[in-house]
């Protein structure tokens, strides 16, 4: 495990459906969502072992319901971590919506 002190960047890389946290450059972790009607369906959650136990996986998952409330749009739980993380945040889970 590396610390994660450095810079963390957080990018959404719309055509490919997925946001991307770099650690000073280094791929630290994805997220890959299928977007629908009114929802962002997140179906992957990954941090590169290096990094787990970091908060990358919070901060990726952090970052995508920050930016869904911003565009209106209700989360599908279907990556198993989700309902893990919305355990640990719960007044994020407004955002959730029905499962497809």
């Amino acid at each position: 495990m590396v610390e994660t002190r450095g810079e963390h960047l957080i990018e959404h890389l719309t055509p490919q459906r997925r946001f991307r946290l770099t650690v000073d450059g280094e791929e630290a972790g994805v997220l890959d969502y299928v977007p629908g009607p009114g929802t962002w369906d997140i179906t992957h959650t990954y941090s590169d072992p290096k990094f787990r136990g970091t908060g990358v996986a919070s901060e990726l998952v952090q970052r995508v319901f920050d930016d869904a409330r911003a565009a209106g749009l209700l989360i599908v739980p279907s990556c198993p971590y989700i309902p893990v993380w919305l355990s640990r945040h719960p007044i994020e889970s407004d955002l959730v919506g029905p499962a497809r």
